[in-house]
């Protein structure tokens, strides 16, 4: 016997257990031409190293990683990235490795404090916000 299970969706609607039929879901084929992916793009260290990041717009709440891959900049000139898509609101930045420079958000953009040295630095950033 399969088990049958209610499904709660982020918007507090409920879908019952039961068949999709065309009565009940828009008309249409999920194809991967109709799905937005990630944006997605990369940094060049000033010296050595890459920035990697993607962003997820997920019903008005927006998700940023970067990935950190020896990441180097050893300049006094800060590196920004700026986001694709924007944040209505301040956005919470929250770095998953404590040894990455200095990093700040706007609305718009990553902003990556100079380190003016020769470390180089490999970690994760989330940025969330809406």
């Amino acid at each position: 016997m399969t088990e049958q299970r209610t499904v709660r969706l982020i918007n507090g609607q409920d879908i019952m257990p039961g068949t999709i039929t065309g009565s009940n879901i828009a008309s249409g084929t999920i194809t991967s031409s109709n799905i937005a992916p990630a944006a997605s793009g990369s940094l060049a260290g000033t010296t050595a190293g890459t920035v990697y990041y993607w962003q997820f717009n997920l019903g008005g709440i927006k998700i940023f990683v970067a990935y950190f891959s020896g990441y180097e900049n050893d300049t006094t000139t800060n590196q920004t990235i700026t986001f694709p898509i924007a944040y209505t609101y301040a956005p919470t930045v929250i770095v998953g490795n404590s040894t990455l420079p200095s990093l700040s958000a706007s609305t718009t953009t990553l902003t990556i404090t100079a380190p003016n040295s020769t470390t180089t630095y490999t970690g994760t950033v989330l940025v969330i916000g809406y």
